[in-house]
């Protein structure tokens, strides 16, 4: 699956720069922005897993995790980014079809 996305990700950025710019690369600025400005408003975390931390957990698509990964390392900020090593797609539930009732 991940090489998949990759070949799809480097064929939209070289034949629709302009869409890939807008789908993907700007919207992972926008939640990385976000998830920093939430870092800097939470409260330092008291937990034993990550004590005098600041915690904050965002659920975002497969497709913006390295786009999010590089700017969190360009604000060297990657130290607060603590994305999953892989993702086992097995374990997630494919969601069930929508019920249409005429």
């Amino acid at each position: 699956m991940l090489l998949c996305f990759v070949l799809f990700s480097d064929l939209m950025n070289s034949t629709l720069p302009e869409v890939a710019q807008a789908l993907i690369h700007d919207r992972d600025r926008v939640m990385w922005t976000s998830l920093e400005s939430l870092a800097h408003q939470t409260p330092v975390s008291h937990a034993a897993s990550a004590p005098g931390r600041r915690v904050v957990v965002g659920v975002v698509g497969f497709a913006h995790l390295d786009g999010i990964e590089r700017l969190a390392r360009a604000a060297d900020g990657f130290d607060k980014l603590n994305a999953p090593a892989s993702v086992n797609t097995k374990q997630i539930p494919a969601p069930a079809p929508p019920v249409i009732h005429l």
